[in-house]
Order: structure tokens, then sequence, then C-alpha cells
């Protein structure tokens, strides 16, 4: 008989869920989206790494399309060697791709999640939120427009509380009243605030049914067991073993062309997959998953974190951003101008019986 799958006890950070909608968009536009593709998700998995030196017990959770968009909108008014930190950061081989390639690969990455039907239902925003006084260059307006869809805001920022409202306000709308308070704390000084969003929601082609949902362990760590409702369902999914990596992908499909993809470690072998992991990793088990028969319990969950990587990300390579070296002179005709925080990451991921969404900023 053929054992249920089912969360690892001991998984306490991968155990999580792999949205694989970034990767879905590079698979469903192919070039130019594959020159960027696998890089980014290499770097996300070096973020991921970073973060959880720092905290091992944590689950992490992790908002492609927001962080890479901030960056990569950065880089649009980054110059010389503060411009290279950031793409290298991104794993980009500059000696391979230009900015032009990797700004074309972007567009084709937002096209592809804003592309109706194809993928969840997906909601991108990004703006700059920026006073009269620090106003871009056109250049740069236009170029993250275009790129992104990126839209200038005016702000008042000498009434910073109000100011902090209208963020909170603009992202709340974007993502469905989700998160809240997505805005760092603002002061008279502030010039500018660049915020991406995305809200990413599937129903499931098969629901679970809710009278099988029951209580079961699940090990928060080694020494911590609580109770948690957990989800069952018995049928057809899309499965692939990974002998190498230790590992059995879990494919939960959703009424549009992408879904949900569970990565489920062997018992003991998480720093082994968490090792593996990489951009063309993911792309890969993308293309090879096969039907099989399973039963599948997964825990009901909401999660929500927030990180401040202003700290976590000259640790990767972007040292200058955050200091005077800073060379920002595509963003702003001020001088002196840098980055101070890469602030609130907020993020969650919400699973019940009907459906499944994932939002961040």
């Amino acid at each position: 008989m053929q054992s249920p799958l089912h969360f690892p006890p001991k998984s306490i950070r991968l155990w999580a869920i792999f949205c694989l909608v970034f990767a879905a968009a590079v698979v469903s536009c192919r070039k130019p989206c594959e020159d960027v593709g696998p890089a980014n998700i290499d770097f996300l998995f070096k973020l991921y790494w970073q973060l959880t030196s720092k905290a091992p017990n944590d689950t992490i959770l992790l908002s492609p399309v927001g962080i890479l968009s901030n960056l990569v909108t950065i880089s649009l008014g980054a110059q010389s060697q503060t411009q290279r930190q950031i793409l290298e950061t991104l794993q980009f081989n500059l000696t391979k791709l230009s900015h032009d390639q990797i700004l074309r690969g972007f567009w084709c990455i937002q096209t592809a999640l804003n592309a109706p039907g194809t993928l969840p239902h997906t909601k991108i925003g990004s703006a700059l939120f920026t006073s009269p006084s620090a106003l871009p260059p056109q250049t740069f307006t236009d170029r993250a427009a275009y790129t992104f869809g990126s839209k200038i805001v005016n702000m008042d920022f000498l009434d910073a509380l109000k100011a902090e409202n209208e963020i909170n306000e603009y992202v709340k709308d974007l993502v469905f009243g989700r998160i809240k308070d997505a805005s760092p704390k603002l002061n008279s000084h502030t010039s500018s605030v660049l915020v991406s969003t995305s809200f990413i929601e599937g129903l499931w082609d098969f629901p679970f049914d809710a009278s099988q949902t029951a209580e079961m362990d699940f090990f928060v760590n080694d020494r911590k067991v609580i109770k948690v409702p957990f989800m069952y369902q018995k049928g057809q999914f899309l499965t692939y073993r990974d002998e190498t990596v230790a590992c059995t992908l879990v494919h939960k499909t959703t009424k549009e062309a992408s879904g949900v993809y569970f990565i489920l470690p062997d018992e003991g072998k998480m720093k082994q997959v968490e090792e593996a992991m990489s951009g063309n990793l993911l792309l890969r088990w993308y293309d090879v998953n096969v039907m099989s028969n399973e039963e599948l319990y997964i825990p009901k969950f909401s999660l929500s974190t927030i990180y401040e990587l202003e700290e976590t990300l000259p640790d990767l390579g972007i040292k200058d951003l955050f200091t005077q070296q800073a060379d920002l002179s595509g963003l702003s005709k001020q001088s002196g101008v840098s980055i101070s925080r890469v602030s609130r990451s907020c993020l969650g991921i919400h699973s019940n019986n009907p459906h499944s969404d994932a939002y961040g900023s």
C-alpha cells in the first residue's frame, strides 16, 4: 500500500509551500523570460539561506515579484558600481546579459503574470511615492512604467502620518485588504517610497472536503508539538519523486493553468533539499510531473511575516546602495541620495478548503 503524502514533522521551514507562479510565468513566456528567471530564483534562495542563518527555526516567506521588482526598478536609476552590485547580486552574468535584456525579461514576466486566464488570478502593482522636489527624470519614469507598469504619485511627506495612510490605502486596495500596514514609519525628511505589491489567488480544481479536516500533530520544532487542523484528500495528483534531492514534489492544481507545488523532503533530509534548491531545478520540476494516486494531508494555515532587508542585502553584495557611496543619479537630481531602508516586505499565504491565495508588498 502506498504511504500517504504529508509534511514530514521535521520540515520546519521548507515544508512550506512554493507557489511557482513566478516559474509558471517564465515557462509560459519562454524567451526572454528564461534569460532572467533561473538567475532570480537563485538569488531568492541565497536570500532565503541568509534569512534562515539568522533565524534558523523561523518559517520563511518570500514574495519574488515584490522583492525583484523593487530592486530592478532601483537599478534603473542606479549608475556605475551601484547598478552593477544590484544586478550581480540578483545573479545576472553581465558579460552575457545587458541591462536592456534584463529589463525585457522582466517585462515578459510582468506581462505573463497579468495575462488573464493563463495563471491564477494575479494583481500586480508598482508605485513610486515621491515629493515634488525629488521627482525622478522622465527617462526613469518611462522605463519603470513600461517594464513594471509603475506609476509616479506625488506625496507630501511633511505630513508623515498622512503619507503613511495613503501608502497603506494603496496597498490595501491592491491586495483586497489582506495587508493593512505596509508603509514603513516615515518622517519629514523622507523623499521617496517605492512600493511593489502582488496578489495571487487560485480556486482548487478539486477542493478539500471540510468534513475530512481533522486535528493532527504538527512539529513546530524538534521539541514542540502542537495540534493543528489538517486537510485531507485522496485522489490523483501530479507528483514527481526526486531521489537525488531526496524529496517528493506534489502539484495541487487550480482552475487556472498553474497551481501550488508542495516540496516534501524525506525525513531528516531537510538540509539536503535546501542546499539543492536552484532556479534551474524548479524549472525542471515544472515539466516532469506524472499523475499518480495519493493521499495528501496538508495543514490548514495562514502565515505572515515582516522583513527588514537593509541589513541582509549588503551581506549578499548590495553594499553601496545604503551608504553615501550610492550613485542614484538616474533616480534623483539631488546629490548624496541613498536608500535608507528596504522596509517591511509584508507577506502572507492563506490556505483553506476552497482556495489558496498569496500576497505580498
